[in-house]
C-alpha cells in the first residue's frame, strides 16, 4: 500500500469517527432523559465553540485570557438587542459576535504588540473592564442585577412542522447544530492557505516576517475570527440561560476563571487536533459533574491534571492516542522485504558483519 492510499484510508477513518460521534451526539438526548443532564449537554456545547475558538487564535502561537470577557460582550449585546430593540434573536446573535469581534479589532492591534505573557496580561485585563462595565452601567445592563426574561430564538414554520426552541432538548440540538456550523468554519478556514500563514507564524514569526507574511496582521485576523465566535458562543449562552449577571466569582461563565478553564480544555484534549479542544471540553465538564461529591476539590484536581498533561503528555489526549496508535503500527509492520536475489541473513552472520 503506497503513501497515497494510506493517507486516504487514514482520512476515510477520521472522517467516519467524526460521523460516529456525531450520530452518537444527535442521539444523546434519547437515551439521556434527566432534563439536568440535559442542561449539562447544552453548556458544555456551548463551551465546546469557546475552546475551539481559542485554539485557533493559539495555531499562531497566541494565549489569551480574555475569552470571558469576549463571551460577555456576545451575550450582552444580543440579549439586549433582543429584549430593548426588538431585534430578532436570529439576527441578534450573529451581530453580538461581530461586536465582540469589533472590539478585538479595536484592541488586538496594540496588544498584539506585546508577546508571550504580557499580551495574556493585557487580555486579562481587557476582560475584567468589560466585565467592570457591564456592573456599573446599570442603565443599561440592569448592573449586579443583571437582565431578566432574555427570549429564545424565534420558532422556525416549515410548513409541516414548527421548529419551537423552548424547551432543553430542542436548544440542545439548535446549539449542536450551530456550533458544529461554526467548526466547520474554522476547520476549513484552518486548511486554507491561511492556516498555513498561521503555522508559519507559530514555528517561526521571524523566519514567516522575512518571508514576506505580514505576521501582526494575521495575527489580528485569526484574533478578530476567534472573538466573533467567542461573541457567539455568549449569544446562545444568554438565550438559552435566560438571564445573564456579571457576577466574577469562579464558576460564573464571565470570571477569570472560566477563561483559565477554557485554556485548559485545549490542553488537556490536545491543542495540536483540531477536535482535541471539544474532547478536552467534555471530559472536564462532564466527569466533574458525575462526581458532584468532589465538586469542593475540582480546581485543585484540574492544577494537578494540568500538571501531568504539560510533564507527561504535552501532546494532549489525543495526541497521545494518536502517539500510541502509531507505535502499535510500527510494530505490527512486516519486516522490509530482501531484494531479489538475495537471502535474508541469519543473526549469526549479522552479529558477525
Amino acid at each position: 500500500m503506497g503513501a497515497r492510499d494510506r493517507m486516504k484510508k487514514s482520512r476515510a477513518g477520521v472522517y467516519l469517527g467524526i460521523a460516529a460521534v456525531l450520530v452518537v451526539m444527535f442521539l444523546l438526548p434519547m437515551v439521556i432523559t434527566n432534563p439536568y443532564w440535559i442542561h449539562v449537554l447544552v453548556i458544555t456545547v456551548i463551551t465546546s465553540l469557546l475552546a475551539v475558538s481559542l485554539r485557533a487564535l493559539a495555531r499562531t502561537g497566541v494565549i489569551s485570557m480574555g475569552t470571558a470577557g469576549l463571551m460577555l460582550v456576545g451575550a450582552y449585546s444580543s440579549a439586549l438587542m433582543a429584549m430593548k430593540a426588538g431585534i430578532p434573536v436570529w439576527v441578534a446573535m450573529p451581530l453580538g459576535g461581530l461586536l465582540s469581534a469589533f472590539i478585538a479589532s479595536l484592541v488586538g492591534y496594540p496588544f498584539l504588540r506585546a508577546k508571550g505573557i504580557y499580551f495574556a496580561i493585557l487580555t486579562v485585563q481587557m476582560s475584567e473592564l468589560l466585565r467592570a462595565i457591564a456592573w456599573y452601567w446599570s442603565g443599561l445592563t440592569r448592573g449586579s442585577t443583571g437582565l431578566q426574561g432574555i427570549p429564545r430564538p424565534e420558532p422556525i414554520n416549515l410548513g409541516v412542522f414548527t421548529l419551537n426552541f423552548e424547551s432543553r432538548t430542542s436548544f440542545y440540538y439548535l446549539a449542536l447544530v450551530l456550533v458544529i456550523v461554526c467548526c466547520a468554519v474554522l476547520y476549513r478556514v484552518e486548511h486554507s492557505w491561511l492556516g498555513t500563514m498561521w503555522s508559519a507564524i507559530r514555528e517561526n514569526d521571524v523566519l514567516a516576517r522575512a518571508s514576506g507574511i505580514n505576521v501582526r496582521m494575521h495575527k489580528l485576523g485569526i484574533f478578530v475570527i476567534s472573538a466573533f465566535f467567542m461573541g457567539f458562543a455568549g449569544a446562545m449562552y444568554a438565550h438559552y440561560m435566560g438571564s445573564l449577571s456579571p457576577y466574577g466569582y469562579p464558576g460564573c461563565p464571565f470570571s477569570f476563571s472560566a477563561s483559565i478553564y477554557t485554556i485548559m480544555y485545549m490542553m488537556v484534549g490536545g491543542e495540536a487536533h483540531f477536535f482535541g479542544p471539544i474532547v478536552g471540553t467534555f471530559l472536564l465538564t462532564i466527569v466533574p459533574e458525575a462526581a458532584r461529591t468532589l465538586k469542593e476539590y475540582m480546581p485543585l484536581l484540574f492544577g494537578l491534571l494540568l500538571i501531568v498533561v504539560v510533564f507527561f503528555m504535552p501532546e494532549g489526549i489525543l495526541g497521545l492516542a494518536e502517539r500510541l496508535l502509531r507505535k502499535r503500527r510500527k510494530g505490527a509492520s512486516p519486516p522490509p522485504a530482501c531484494k531479489p536475489g538475495t537471502e535474508p541473513a541469519l543473526p549469526e552472520e549479522r552479529a558477525v558483519s
